[in-house]
């Protein structure tokens, strides 16, 4: 009896990690609008797919053998969310992904065709949530906004998507353009100020490239001005390719909010927390919906980056499976959080390509000079 109950653990973990990694699944092709507590399970698919892992082995080891077929299948269906959670490389980085064919052809005077006779473009994107350059002195740190300049320098990307991008024109201005052209070098620019619609227009999103802008499009979010995408064709070489920088819904945690996340909160607290999580959940469900829509009509190569304040395990994640692989997958270190904060492990923050790029290699810096770290990616487009 007691050599029985002791090979019961496997059982448990199985079962908890069989619901949980299910549940997860469900999350990612099941609109929050219709089910938001379904995000939950999205959040927790980390603690999920280890306890199955962990019971998987256990029920190896302890000879469960129904247990651990049962969990072992879903173990492998789970596999591509695992893999774009934790960064491991055991699959290939365009596992789910369709392949487009890409052309351009209205009044255009090139078109994109793949091509292996020509050597491939090969650059560094950078993309990150600079919260202002820290121009309210969160970080406590006067040097700060030097720093970002000095990093963003340091980094010698070719294309730049910043989000909470923060120019001005005063006497005294916090940021310009030509300190920032100073430290990147890049001289073509396009911005969008969406989050500045009820002061002076001065904060939103921004894409640097060293490559000349065809054109600016900017995509509004009719549940939240706050929050915006925008879409920039650029030129490169004699092909075009499109860039979406994006920043979906925040949670608009409070104080109160991390501070109840930090201690075991009561009934209240997990009330108002749940409120706050269901609303950007369906917020950034219709905008990544809106987005999706626009690259599945792109005519050219697409590169999207940007700020999704949310996991890669997620419906608004989920939005752009079909279409674009992770640079993240198989390149990226392991677990790469990009949220600075009280909720550690978070990797809110993506590099997402069409397969007409080869992903060469992702970082996710450790530097802290916003509540986002920065991350960048060499890729090479395939001529």
């Amino acid at each position: 009896m007691i050599g029985s109950g002791k090979r019961r653990w496997p059982l448990v973990l199985i079962g908890l990690g069989i619901v949980g990694v299910l549940s997860a699944e469900c999350a990612v092709r099941i609109s929050p609008a219709f089910c938001p507590e379904l995000g939950l399970a999205g959040i927790a698919f980390p603690f999920s797919w280890f306890c199955l892992a962990v019971g998987v082995v256990g029920g190896l080891i302890c000879r469960r053998w129904r247990i651990f077929r049962w969990g072992l299948l879903v173990l492998v269906l789970s596999a591509p969310h695992a893999s774009q959670t934790w960064g491991w490389s055991f699959l290939p980085n365009d596992l789910g992904t369709e392949s487009p064919i890409w052309s351009y052809s209205p009044g255009a005077s090139s078109r994109f065709v793949s091509s292996s006779s020509e050597a491939p473009i090969e650059f560094n994107l950078l993309s990150w949530n600079v919260r202002q350059f820290d121009r309210f002195g969160w970080l406590n740190n006067p040097s700060a906004r030097e720093e970002i300049l000095t990093h963003l320098g340091a980094v010698g990307s070719d294309i730049i998507c910043m989000q909470e991008f923060f120019l001005e024109a005063s006497d005294t201005p916090w940021m310009t353009k030509e300190r920032l052209e100073s430290a990147t070098g890049l001289t073509h620019w396009a911005v969008e100020y969406g989050l500045g619609r009820e002061q002076e227009k001065t904060l939103g999103l921004a894409v640097l490239s060293k490559f000349p802008i065809l054109s600016v499009r900017v995509i509004p979010f009719s549940n939240d001005d706050s929050n915006s995408a925008m879409q920039v064709d650029l030129l490169v070489e004699k092909d075009t390719i499109r860039v979406f920088n994006v920043h979906l819904s925040s949670i608009h945690f409070g104080p109160e909010d991390y501070e109840a996340i930090r201690h075991v909160p009561d009934e209240s607290q997990r009330i108002r927390l749940l409120d706050r999580l269901k609303v950007a959940w369906v917020k950034r469900a219709l905008q990544a919906e809106l987005v999706a829509e626009e690259v599945a009509r792109s005519p050219y190569p697409v590169l999207l980056a940007g700020d999704f304040n949310d996991g890669p395990v997620s419906y608004a994640r989920q939005q752009f499976q079909p279409y674009l692989n992770d640079a993240y997958t198989g390149c990226g270190p392991f677990l790469g959080a990009t949220y600075v904060g009280d909720i550690p492990g978070m990797r809110i923050d993506f590099i997402l390509h069409s397969p007409a790029f080869d992903c060469i290699d992702f970082t996710t810096d450790e530097v802290v000079l916003s509540d986002h770290r920065s991350i960048h990616s060499t890729l090479q487009l395939q001529l």
